[in-house]
């Protein structure tokens, strides 16, 4: 016989089976014993609980140091007797003659443990196989042991009771799926390894998340052990199976789900077969739609200068401007985007949905404005700041004088000593009339445009003239005016 986590005491060929158990267990040295499951743990050296071969419902228990004394209850092919010179613990069975099953192998030793959060459970600490191959974990978990407790549901309940989870414990069901979004920082783009979670029979484990639309899901399911098999269903909001695993006897699953819309998705993990087994998942939540690519233009205005497609500027006489956005993108609609209208570059206090146009109130006060915009999608992604100048200017330009001479060819006007501190000047109107009642706005307009000069070709100069002037935001002067007889 073997026992792993323990010796046999006794060498004998009629299945007889004495079983010591010393101290702590070695889990290096005792590589399959059930032992270490994430909890630190003091296992008493004198409380032993001993499941008996498969085919028989039989617990018997021993207590106390060089005990001589058990509690017995007999099954009707076994019975069992307590050894006499036995340092440390141990139990012997012994299977009656003529039994069909005879043998003490799947015979399972649990031990009375305290774990690190006080509370005290049996743990397994060794299994009794006549072969070394019963404990060879390509041959099952100890051979015909769990063919026992799937078999026998009073066994199984009472070792699973017993077994630790991990640390979701209150997650058996659908309505009591751990919500992963509270370890998440980010909506989308991160990655997290949830280490050495456990399942139990009828103890399955639940998880949700919440997936923003362009974000995929990317998950890695690991088997701790090379035992068994584990089921893992994907299941959308309504319910509906996205993934069911459909090969057996793997050790690694993966997953992956990108979501076209808003999507809230639950994971399921349940035991295939055996009763324990412990297991590592990894949820990449993955920003996987790339962000739109945008420009920005005031509406009805044009930028008086550019600088590549990173920064306009714009001369404006107005304190409430509209700027127009314009967005690329295969993946996302307006609906799916947020704006930012901000003072910094890179960096963004308030993100809002995208409207367009986008009022930009002005503060009244003439001078020059900045703002970043920029648009976000709903995994995080945002596009580069595009960069808006804004120069307000709401007072007119100060007139200068309009000097004249009389040429053969008619009259050759030139103009001087205009200014605009703010935007500076623009354009100049040259405006005749025969009455001295003419303005910027009204006359017979001889000249408009940027040069300080013009000649106007005439054979009878008498008349009024008005020159003024208009900067950059569109404010014109009075103007000067002059009489010619």
């Amino acid at each position: 016989h073997y026992i792993v986590g323990g010796k046999v005491l006794t060498k004998s060929k009629n299945d007889i089976a004495l079983i010591e158990i010393k101290g702590k267990l070695n889990t290096k040295k005792h590589r399959y014993t059930w032992i270490n499951w994430g909890y630190k743990k003091e296992c008493s050296r004198y409380n032993l609980l001993g499941f008996s071969y498969p085919k028989e419902n039989f617990l018997r228990y021993q207590e106390g140091h060089y005990s001589r004394k058990c509690d017995i209850e007999s099954g009707k092919k076994l019975k069992v007797r307590c050894g006499n010179n036995i340092s440390g613990n141990g139990f012997e069975v012994i299977w009656r003659k003529g039994s069909v099953d005879r043998g003490s192998s799947g015979s399972a030793l649990l031990s009375f443990c305290r774990l690190d959060n006080n509370e005290y459970r049996w743990i397994i600490t060794g299994v009794l196989s006549a072969r070394n191959r019963g404990c060879d974990p390509a041959n099952g978990i100890y051979g015909d042991f769990f063919t026992f407790l799937k078999e026998n549901k009073k066994a199984r309940n009472i070792l699973t009771q017993g077994l630790p989870d991990d640390a979701f414990e209150e997650n058996d069901y659908l309505y009591q799926a751990f919500n992963t979004d509270e370890i998440f920082n980010n909506v989308c783009g991160e990655i997290k390894k949830l280490k050495n979670l456990a399942l139990k029979d009828n103890d399955d484990d639940w998880f949700s998340m919440t997936l923003p639309k362009g974000c995929r899901l990317v998950l890695n399911l690991d088997y701790i052990s090379r035992y068994g098999d584990i089921g893992l269903e994907i299941l959308d909001d309504r319910k509906n199976i996205l993934y069911k695993t459909k090969d057996e006897n793997k050790n690694k699953q993966t997953f992956s789900f990108l979501a076209r819309k808003k999507e809230r998705i639950y994971i399921h993990l349940y035991l295939k077969d055996d009763t324990y087994q412990n297991y590592n998942l990894s949820l990449f939540k993955e920003r996987y739609a790339d962000a739109p690519k945008i420009d920005v233009n005031v509406k009805n205005l044009v930028p008086k200068i550019r600088y590549g497609g990173i920064q306009k500027e714009y001369y404006t006489n107005k304190p409430k401007i509209e700027l127009l956005i314009s967005y690329k993108s295969d993946f996302y609609n307006s609906r799916d985007l947020k704006l930012c209208v901000g003072r910094f570059l890179n960096s963004c206090r308030v993100w809002e949905p995208l409207r367009n146009p986008y009022i930009w109130n002005l503060d009244n006060k003439e001078g020059k404005y900045i703002r970043y915009v920029s648009v976000k999608t709903p995994i995080g992604r945002y596009s580069n700041f595009k960069k808006i100048v804004v120069y307000y200017d709401k007072t007119p330009p100060s007139d200068g004088k309009l000097l004249y001479s009389l040429t053969k060819e008619g009259i050759q006007f030139k103009w001087k000593d205009f200014k605009d501190n703010l935007t500076g000047i623009g354009n100049y109107k040259l405006v005749y009339g025969k009455n001295s009642n003419i303005s910027c706005k009204k006359g017979e307009i001889l000249y408009f445009g940027k040069n300080t000069y013009f000649l106007h070709r005439t054979k009878d100069p008498s008349g009024y003239y008005l020159i003024c002037a208009q900067d950059k935001a569109g404010n014109w002067s009075k103007g000067t005016k002059i009489s010619i007889k």
